[in-house]
């Protein structure tokens, strides 16, 4: 039978814990097209070349058990008072279900951007941008 997914079917991992309060994620992914054409040639010809993946992710900021901000851990590389990290900290993974079968993207990566946004009679939420730091490590979304 035949699925349509939806949001409710979408979740986010970060550093292999769930994050409850998110609202969406996105990620694009290229590949540089590298040209080999050469003199003689009556037409342009391609390669592909070097991978880049990036996306971003909405989440409520949500304060749970302990006074823990949920997905707060993704906010830490730009929000802090100290020195940034200079290599990948976080493993993310992006996924939807279907049952028991789990279509999920996962890689290692840099958090370069935070947001937090506040409006009266909203919720206040954080949009956090990553970027893909080497290969994907799993990818079972096509």
């Amino acid at each position: 039978m035949a699925k349509q997914f939806t949001g409710i079917d979408g979740a986010l991992y970060a550093d292999g814990n769930k994050v409850g309060k998110i609202t969406g994620w996105s990620f694009q992914g290229a590949a540089d097209a590298l040209e080999t054409t050469t003199l003689g040639d009556f037409a342009r010809t391609y390669v592909y070349g070097i991978q880049s993946y990036s996306g971003t992710c909405t989440l409520l900021y949500y304060e749970g058990e302990q006074a823990k901000i949920d997905g707060g851990g993704l906010m830490t590389d730009v929000m802090r008072t100290t020195q940034t990290p200079t290599e990948p900290t976080h493993e993310l993974e992006l996924r939807y279900e279907n049952g028991a079968a789990t279509h999920a993207v996962k890689f290692g990566c840099l958090l370069p951007s935070v947001s937090i946004s506040a409006s009266a009679g909203g919720i206040v939420t954080a949009e956090i941008s990553f970027t893909v730091s080497g290969s994907l490590t799993t990818c079972t979304i096509g």
